[in-house]
This record gives C-alpha cells, sequence and structure tokens, in this order.
C-alpha cells in the first residue's frame, strides 16, 4: 500500500476567500481551514501551500507578506507564482513546475 506524504492545498477559494485575488489583509479564511491543516499534519502529512499570485507583478501584493501569512495558517511551506499570467512560465499552476519545485 502507497503511503502518502504531502498534501498540496491552494489558497484562492480553497482555504478562503472567493477565489479570486483578495489582498492579505483582506482574505477571510474559511472557519474550518485552520483545523484542517492542523488535521493533516497531525497524521504526518507536509503541507505546503501551492498558489498563483500575479498581483505581485504588479505590485499589488507583497511576495514575503502572503508567504508569511501562509506559514502563520500552519503550511509546512508557500509555493508562490509570483508572475503575471503572460510570462507563459511553465511554474504557472496548473502547470507542473511549481510542484516539482516543491
Amino acid at each position: 500500500m502507497k503511503k502518502y506524504t504531502t498534501v498540496f492545498i491552494d489558497r484562492d477559494g480553497t482555504i478562503g476567500g472567493d477565489g479570486h485575488y483578495q489582498s492579505v489583509d483582506e482574505f477571510p479564511i474559511y472557519s474550518y481551514s485552520i483545523a484542517a491543516i492542523t488535521r493533516l499534519k497531525s497524521s504526518e502529512l507536509h503541507v505546503y501551500a501551492l498558489t498563483n499570485q500575479t498581483h505581485i507583478a504588479t505590485g499589488d501584493m507583497d511576495y514575503q507578506e502572503l508567504f508569511d501569512s501562509l506559514i502563520d495558517m500552519g503550511f509546512d511551506d508557500a509555493f508562490i507564482y509570483p508572475h503575471t499570467a503572460e510570462s507563459n512560465c511553465h511554474c504557472r499552476k496548473p502547470a507542473q513546475g511549481l510542484i516539482l519545485r516543491a
């Protein structure tokens, strides 16, 4: 039987928000998200955030502030795509570059 060791979770629309960009200060986390992350971690799983955040490239969001907010929510690490969609980078989800980096 294969044992899973890692869970990857998106930010917008998965742990909170409405599926669209919201600043760190305006991002409403769902009431159950912290408990769910904690429960996954108590099962000896690594829990990583993976998120496309093109608003970093436009200056509307700060990379470090976003990273810190995800760590504060309980994630073990965060992998953030900070470029615009037009950059055509292999790291933008759903491409596999970001998850390979993780």
